[in-house]
């Protein structure tokens, strides 16, 4: 028979034994060690419409293992492949050496993460080493559902982040004193479909290991994103010409957003080119004519942009020449009114300077030729002074016109001076017109030269 003092102790050792393994399981849970995980920049401001980048979460955070959504999308798009989730098995360390909000140009935001996963001397063999990473984003790439596993589209049959090649490049084994590292980077980003609009996208980032021939285990991670708020756009300022025809003088056509196009750079290999602040100006008219119920106008132009290549091109000016006719719908010569447009035919051609062997990339811009970029044109006349003339006469003919214009163009690159083509990844980029700088500068000396007057009406209001 069990007396009190029997009960009593038996229920202390449950007690230290539960205690006990408590203790065990929550050193278990913690083996896996996170630095680093404050962001360096936490919010980004993007012009010129102040668009805002926000990490989050910010800190990052330790993934525990995987989530039910990692296992649910693993099973759904690698269903030939068996993952083992061992959350509590690695002992080493994640370390992010970059987390930040960034952004490729206007109505561009990104999030940017570098980190290492610095291995436990304990821990599964460096060469087997690779992440798993889900997203879950408001704006899918390529129109497709959320989450999935990164990357989309997937550059080999297999679910890890870096691919065979990839990985063997991104381990170091000499790094943390010999145990070795295996480095990650990711910069995530997604241009304003429309103003104003809120993307979010969130990546659960496991390190993994590859076991055999379609078997992986799926261990602990970081947990890291970004949000990005696209501002409403701001009014734009009209542009003024003498003449019905566009485009005017002192003005220039602005593209929104960053163009992003595949190249494969001679001695460098394939990759991502980025175009921003892409402007085409000072125009030259070669004029225009009417066929068919419609007007087509020709005319050259200079442009300019900035360039991002990763690890080769950062913030170089790109510019060149070129010329661009486009047709304007049902409209006569000199018509005032609101008219379709398309842009029937645009060749740029430019170059960026690279430390490439000839010190610049060649580059060459055009519509592409398998879509149609339409638009629209709005002219409307202008009069400064009206006739004190009869009521019954006719209005005095206008003195200026106001142009209203813009295109959604589908842009094609080449960098192989016309032998391959590739189109912008982001599909069709807004060019709007809009008034040169000296245009505006003007503008606002006038405005400072009436200022005086200005101020004394409102007294006397």
């Amino acid at each position: 028979m069990t007396g009190p003092r029997m009960r009593w102790l038996s229920g202390l050792t449950r007690s230290v034994c539960l205690l006990t393994m408590m203790l065990i399981g929550g050193l278990a849970s913690a083996a896996i060690t996170l630095t680093g995980a404050a962001g360096n920049v936490s919010m980004l401001t993007v012009a010129p419409d102040s668009d805002k980048v926000t990490l989050n979460p910010d800190p990052a955070t330790l993934a525990g293992g995987a989530s039910q959504a990692v296992k649910d999308r693993l099973a759904a798009e690698f269903a030939g492949y068996t993952f083992t989730y061992l959350p509590t098995t690695l002992k080493g360390t994640i370390n992010i050496t970059t987390y930040t909000a960034f952004s490729y140009g206007p109505h561009n935001g990104a999030g940017r993460i570098f980190l290492t996963y610095d291995r436990h001397a304990d821990d599964p063999a460096l060469g087997t080493l690779n992440f798993i990473q889900l997203v879950t984003t408001s704006d899918p790439l390529g129109g497709g559902t959320s989450p999935y596993i990164d990357p989309r589209p997937n550059d080999d049959t297999e679910p890890y982040y870096w691919t065979d090649a990839e990985a063997v490049a991104e381990r170091n084994a000499a790094a943390n004193g010999g145990d070795g590292s295996l480095a990650f980077r990711d910069t995530s980003s997604r241009n304003c479909a429309t103003h104003p609009d809120n993307i979010s996208w969130r990546g659960s980032l496991l390190v993994a290991a590859e076991t055999g021939a379609n078997t992986a285990h799926v261990y602990a991670g970081v947990n890291w994103g970004w949000d990005f708020v696209c501002q409403p756009t701001a009014k734009k300022k009209a542009v003024r010409s003498p003449i019905p025809e566009s485009p005017p003088d002192d003005s220039l056509y602005r593209f929104d957003g960053t163009l992003e196009f595949d190249v494969e750079i001679p001695g460098f290999g394939l990759t991502t080119m980025f175009i921003d602040d892409l402007v085409l100006s000072d125009f030259s008219n070669q004029g225009s004519f009417e066929s068919l119920g419609n007007v087509e106008t020709n005319f050259d132009t200079n442009f300019s942009g900035r360039v991002n290549i990763p690890g080769l091109v950062e913030n170089q000016r790109l510019d060149g020449n070129g010329f661009v006719q486009f047709g304007a719908f049902g409209r006569g010569l000199g018509e005032t009114g609101t008219f379709q447009t398309e842009i029937v035919a645009m060749s740029l051609s430019g170059s960026v300077p690279a430390p490439v062997p000839s010190g610049f990339i060649d580059v060459l811009l055009r519509e592409s030729p398998g879509d149609s970029s339409f638009g629209e044109l709005s002219v409307s006349g202008v009069i400064n002074a009206q006739s004190k003339d009869d009521a019954s006469a006719p209005p005095p003919p206008a003195d200026d016109f106001i142009i209203d214009s813009f295109f959604d163009v589908f842009t094609e690159i080449s960098v192989d001076g016309g032998g391959l083509w590739g189109s912008d990844k982001n599909g069709a980029a807004t060019a709007t017109l809009v008034p040169e700088p000296s245009a505006c500068l003007l503008l606002v000396l006038g405005l400072i030269g009436i200022g005086p007057l200005v101020r004394r009406r409102r007294r006397a209001a």
